[in-house]
């Protein structure tokens, strides 16, 4: 039994019905599967690009703490990967990961930590030992506190 038979053995008020309740299920599939998708998207994306730029405005705010005297300052120590963990127990900061990668470099992970702490970490890691840092990844958290990747650059040995 084909649809089109179906429908002509219908009386037109059964018709009617039948009709209306398929024109209420592709409604409900147009909301549910193409709209809702849509703006939900659109608006998880502007939420995820207001606090990409209040992260943003967080870390430049503190970026000028960061820099650097090198002016007659002490010669520079050698750099290795027990330096970021010595001094990261010194400044108590809790390391979730340290690993060293190719091309001489070394990145440490930092979860749930304070900003500052970590910012003063980065100025004495970079201020006081012979490396630079060649990429950092800084976000804040929900509570207050900020996760960070940090990969420093060794000098080749």
């Amino acid at each position: 039994m084909s649809l089109l038979s179906f429908m002509d053995n219908r009386e037109p008020r059964e018709r009617m019905l039948v009709l209306g309740a398929a024109a209420l299920i592709g409604l409900f599939i147009l909301i549910q599967f193409i709209l809702m998708p849509y703006l939900s998207y659109r608006s998880d994306t502007a939420a995820a690009l207001q606090k990409a730029k209040q992260d943003y405005a967080f870390v430049a705010g503190n970026a000028p703490s960061l820099s650097i005297a090198s002016s007659d300052a002490a010669p520079r120590q050698a750099f290795s990967r027990a330096i970021l963990i010595t001094k990261a127990r010194e400044q108590e900061l809790n390391i979730s990961r340290v690993q060293p990668g190719s091309n001489n470099t070394v990145t440490v992970w930092f979860e749930d930590q304070s900003a500052a702490d970590v910012f003063a970490f980065m100025r004495a890691i970079e201020g006081g030992y012979e490396t630079t840092i060649d990429q950092a990844i800084i976000g804040r958290a929900d509570n207050g506190v900020v996760n960070a990747q940090i990969t420093y650059t060794t000098p080749a040995p």
